[in-house]
């Protein structure tokens, strides 16, 4: 049994009997295989795919139905699911409250999008804080420029992280740099 999920004809395995998969065919087509010199002179290994598609076994988490999805590079727009990211939390210095009053972000003009910017922290009382903003980057008619735009958003805490989130088909997004500015201040001893 192969344990290869791409289709691939020839005989395949992890570990013992010095299994190696031999399949033949080109990607995509029913026999199928990532070997070496399969790919089509337009493409160049995976880093730009003009012709096929990356195909990734997933699973629903709510009806547990497994498939096969596969990304669409030609959009930054998912019309059925949201996106959100959490940079990591910053511990700036020990003993000292950190207060973020802006993010700065850098981002490539994709047309219209709708975000919201979120700042993540603790108190010292070590409670869970926030504060967010909605935000608008791009323009009706993307340039595909990289552009900048500060958003006010303001808190004061220990271990600030910054949040991303964007609604699905609220727009297309590419972030390039996202930085929390803001101020270090002495806590009271």
């Amino acid at each position: 049994m192969s344990r290869f999920v791409d289709g691939g004809s020839g005989q395949g395995g992890f570990g013992g009997g010095g299994g190696q998969h031999n399949g033949g065919g080109n990607p995509g087509s029913g026999t199928g295989s990532s070997g070496a010199g399969s790919f089509p002179s337009s493409e160049n290994g995976g880093v730009y795919g003009s012709t096929y598609y990356l195909m990734v076994p997933v699973q629903n988490t709510t009806t547990k139905q497994c498939y096969l999805g596969y990304f669409d590079v030609t959009s930054f727009d998912d019309k059925l699911d949201g996106s959100s990211y959490r940079y990591r939390s910053e511990d700036v210095n020990p003993l000292r409250v950190p207060t973020v009053r802006r993010v700065g972000l850098i981002y490539r003009d994709l047309g219209l999008v709708s975000i919201t910017v979120t700042i993540n922290a603790t108190n010292d009382n070590g409670q869970a804080i926030s504060n967010s903003t909605a935000v608008q980057l791009g323009n009706t008619i993307p340039t595909n420029a990289i552009l900048t735009k500060l958003v006010d958003v303001t808190l004061v805490g220990f271990r600030p992280q910054l949040q991303i989130d964007r609604a699905a088909g609220a727009g297309p997004l590419s972030i390039v740099s996202a930085t929390m500015i803001g101020t270090v201040e002495d806590t009271a001893l």
